[in-house]
């Protein structure tokens, strides 16, 4: 594990593939003594998809599985923990339960039979002949399966067991975002699911399992856990893991100097991260910490292609991230909608919303209809939303959750349901951005939005619309960043190089009232109101500024003038 370079990889949660294979592994091996330390046996921690959740569960299986004892140098040479063993390295026998693939149509059936697969794995890793039986069984009920074999290893192992639960809360997400009745008809398995917990609830009252570290995305499913296994504690929102998963600034500033460091690429190691950081970044996952954690499988994404075809992707969104609007709108559909387009509205304008206190698991007696404070929480949990500069408030991360946000309020609140900015429009606009001309910007945003102007409701002004819209191609630019400038206008700030910073204000008139003098009225107020603005909230670059200012009529472009 001495190359000069680290190897990047996508998709393998797997520790010791990262580790025998020289693959980039950003070490998180300080939260195993964290835990131990605070003295948290069980523990249940939920982070949005693709986080680095299940690369956390295999690196506690390699450390305390008894059968990985002996290759602990090899494994953790170089890691925090490997520094710092604690004295329960290699101490145990490790029960790694995945439940993700289980439908809810089958739900009893496949729940056991992920059970068994599991008790197979753990057959092959111990050798222990008296779980054959369990092996074949053929049972619907988790709660005797569990005990039958927490009472075999009882009975012929000499090591306690850790338990390792993968995806807890899968088959209830996957129908959160298939929609309402199928999620509510899911509430019929928690009784199943209660079992299953009170289960290893029990043998760890009973002293065999020892540890059990549980993982999943919400904390809407947390209601079983908390009935079954009140010994489980939820650290999803603890200050010490803050950083659990994701990286740090500081770990993706060293990512970039490890991997790309034979390359010789057009852009520098600082001005990579910064624009990871503005896309990816943002997630603050303690109310009380002030950490902030970039998603790591973008990140990934993001260097893989620039070290594969040395220049960017004309978009930095991994395929996880680009079905985000679906996933909203299964959401927001489950339960009441009257607030959805305030919720939505609010956020698009930049206002955050206030965080919900802690809430309690849900339970069946209201898993069909969820209340607004529940929906944020979800939002949050799955990566959509994040604490604010308070803990009192929620916000959106970052550029691309941002694009979410925006697509959604012109497809579903504002009504513009077929707009679209193509990956490849955005890149020629950033092209002629660079080369000083905004044009093409207004004429790809007004396009799709008079196609539908005649039908779409107009409860929000136009020049509001028409800002959304903007955001949402510049978010899909590399080259610039947006930023908001007073009520109506905008400000394009470049991300490198020579090319022009913007500053531009936005006016509309009615078709009806569109005269010569109206029009440059209109400009005229705008151009004031742009420089009124610009004094109070400067630029400050150091690029050339243009600034523009533009008159629209029912999203046609009427005039454009640039200073």
């Amino acid at each position: 594990m001495g190359n000069s370079r680290t190897k990047l990889s996508m998709s393998i949660a797997s520790f010791r593939k990262l580790r025998e294979n020289d693959l980039l592994y950003v070490d998180k091996t300080r939260f195993i003594k964290t835990l131990e330390d605070l003295g948290i046996r069980h523990a249940l921690l939920t982070r949005p998809r693709r986080f680095g959740k299940s690369l956390f569960l295999s690196t506690l299986e390699t450390y305390y599985n008894r059968n990985e004892a002996e290759h602990f140098d090899r494994y953790f040479a170089g890691t925090f923990i490997g520094s710092h063993p604690t004295a329960t390295q290699g101490l145990y026998a490790v029960l790694h339960i995945d439940l993700s693939g289980i439908s809810y149509t089958h739900f009893d059936r496949d729940f056991c039979a992920n059970l068994v697969n599991a008790f197979y794995r753990f057959y092959n890793d111990c050798k222990l002949e008296a779980l054959r039986p369990l092996l074949t069984r053929d049972v619907s009920d988790p709660f005797p399966l569990m005990q039958d074999f927490f009472r075999i290893v009882a009975d012929h192992l000499p090591q306690r067991l850790m338990v390792l639960i993968d995806e807890y809360d899968h088959t209830a997400n996957v129908l959160l975002e298939t929609g309402p009745d199928e999620f509510s008809a899911y509430a019929e398995r928690e009784q199943i699911l209660r079992r299953f917990y009170a289960a290893i609830e029990k043998a760890a009252t009973e002293g065999i399992v020892a540890r059990s570290f549980i993982i999943g995305v919400t904390r809407l499913m947390k209601y079983p856990v908390a009935v079954g296994f009140p010994s489980a504690q939820d650290i999803t929102d603890h200050e010490a893991f803050a950083d659990l998963c994701g990286f740090t600034s500081a770990e993706l500033q060293n990512i970039v100097q490890t991997t790309m460091t034979d390359k010789t690429l057009p852009v520098t190691d600082d001005e990579l991260v910064n624009r990871m950081k503005d896309a990816y970044s943002g997630y603050r996952f303690s109310p009380s910490s002030d950490t902030l954690v970039v998603n790591p499988e973008a990140c990934i994404y993001y260097l893989c292609y620039w070290y594969r075809h040395n220049c960017e992707a004309t978009t930095v969104k991994p395929q996880s991230i680009r079905t985000q609007e679906d996933i909203m709108d299964a959401m927001f559909h489950l339960g009441y909608t009257a607030s959805v387009s305030r919720i939505v509205s609010s956020l698009v304008q930049g206002i955050p919303l206030p965080a919900p206190a802690a809430t309690a698991p849900v339970g069946s007696e209201n898993r069909s209809q969820l209340s607004n404070n529940e929906r944020l929480d979800l939002l949050r949990c799955m990566g959509f939303l994040t604490y604010g500069a308070t803990a009192s408030e929620l916000v959106i991360p970052n550029k691309y959750m941002t694009e979410g946000f925006d697509l959604y309020f012109l497809r579903r609140i504002a009504g513009f349901s077929s707009f679209i900015i193509s990956d490849r429009r955005a890149k020629e606009v950033a092209q002629a951005l660079t080369k000083g001309d905004i044009r093409p910007l207004f004429e790809r945003i007004t396009e799709p939005l008079r196609n539908e102007a005649d039908h779409a409701p107009r409860q929000y002004s136009d020049e509001f619309i028409l800002r959304t819209a903007a955001q949402v191609l510049i978010n899909l630019c590399t080259d610039y960043r947006w930023a908001e400038l007073g009520t109506t206008g905008f400000k394009l700030l470049p991300i490198a190089g020579n090319a022009p910073a913007y500053a531009v204000g936005i006016a509309t008139i009615n078709t009806e009232e569109e005269t010569a003098d109206t029009v440059a009225q209109k400009l005229a107020a705008a151009e004031t109101e742009l420089k009124q603005t610009e004094e109070l909230h400067p630029l400050n670059t150091d690029a050339q500024i243009i600034r523009a200012t533009v008159v629209f009529s029912d999203f046609e472009m009427v005039v454009l003038k640039i200073d």
